[in-house]
């Protein structure tokens, strides 16, 4: 949403309150991620992913009519509820096809396209909820309800691979089994720090630029396309993710995204101008190639009838680890001047994601 920021300013937030929001979200994810990945493994993936877009529906409606703190809060909720049904279900599903035809080598590649689609569409989005937000800055709202639902319609298309599912009614021992996986897999443990740091990065991102915007008091106006550009440039990296993990080291492209992703935003802090925004782009086009590549590892290291649940735990780790961390940033960001604030906050992650890279690196023994 290119104008979720204004729209909560509007309502009188601050953004620490914003940020609690936020905190709100992630927290239901939190909440009902794993559930709703092992219901995605038990009873379908398909299912879980067509409930999650009837719910994104709903939830964006009541944002729209939300009339309080309380109502806002609820409506949070209920996206996080939403968010939690269709993360892990759709990469696993997209796995399990490609398993089921022997092309899980170009799991990357296909995912990459399946991001940059989003990416894409939500850059188109940017442009038209920036034109909207000048009539009415909840009219975006509203108009993201609408398409959600045709989302649902369009899952309801969906086809899933029959695989052979866990027993519900043996779900102590299925949730026994899949901690005892992560357990013994120590580069999957790794591999699952290391997408924590770089989601909460890239997520915090994709909230406080609109702040960034704010304190180089960028014209509302320019919201809506900077939006578009910023998503356009994730979809190029997604389409380009293949290509490095081709060309490149995998080292070298670990270390180059957790660098842009924690560094990007306290030197457009420190820019304090138009130029910011270029940092900003990097760290989006990393974003863009880093997804498809992270969630190639975790479906390699995941069994099929477990694998929306790990993937969905991975969403776990990273969304527990940002709603504990987004209201500081929001707090720092109320006290400190941006650079400051920015630099305070990134300054842990960078130093736990470039130990998790290490780690990686040494445990599958590539040359880091």
């Amino acid at each position: 949403m290119p104008v979720v920021i204004p729209f909560f300013r509007s309502k009188g937030l601050s953004m620490a309150e914003i940020m609690i929001l936020q905190s709100v979200f992630s927290f239901s994810v939190v909440l009902f991620e794993v559930p709703s990945g092992y219901f995605g493994d038990v009873v379908g993936k398909k299912f879980s992913i067509v409930l999650g877009m009837l719910l994104s529906s709903v939830g964006f409606l009541l944002l729209y009519f939300s009339y309080g703190y309380v109502t806002l809060i609820f409506s949070e909720v209920v996206l996080g509820l939403a968010a939690s049904f269709i993360s892990g279900s759709d990469s696993a599903l997209l796995y399990d096809s490609l398993l089921k035809i022997g092309k899980t080598d170009d799991y990357v590649k296909y995912q990459g396209r399946f991001t940059s689609a989003g990416n894409f569409s939500e850059a188109a989005a940017g442009l038209v909820g920036g034109f909207l937000a000048t009539f009415a800055i909840g009219l975006p709202i509203l108009v993201h309800s609408i398409v959600l639902l045709l989302g649902f319609l369009v899952a309801l298309t969906l086809k899933e691979v029959p695989i052979k599912r866990m027993n519900i009614k043996e779900t102590n021992k299925n949730f026994k089994a899949i901690f005892k996986l992560i357990t013994n897999n120590q580069i999957l443990k790794w591999w699952l720090a290391f997408t924590a740091v770089v989601a909460v990065g890239t997520l915090t991102t994709a909230w406080l630029a609109q702040a960034f915007f704010e304190s180089i008091q960028m014209d509302l106006k320019f919201y809506g396309i900077l939006w578009a550009a910023l998503n356009l440039i994730v979809g190029i990296g997604a389409l380009l993710s293949n290509t490095f993990k081709n060309n490149f080291k995998q080292s070298h492209i670990l270390y180059t995204i957790m660098l842009t992703v924690c560094l990007g935003l306290p030197l457009a802090g420190f820019a304090n101008s138009a130029l910011g925004v270029l940092f900003i782009l990097m760290i989006n086009f990393f974003r863009g190639i880093k997804e498809p590549i992270i969630k190639e590892r975790i479906n390699y290291f995941s069994p099929s009838d477990k694998r929306a649940t790990i993937l969905s735990l991975n969403n776990l780790i990273f969304r527990l680890a940002f709603a504990s961390l987004i209201p500081i940033g929001g707090f720092l960001l109320d006290v400190f001047p941006f650079k400051t604030a920015m630099s305070i906050y990134f300054t842990p992650l960078l130093l736990l994601g470039l130990f998790a890279v290490f780690m990686i690196g040494k445990l599958s023994k590539s040359d880091i």
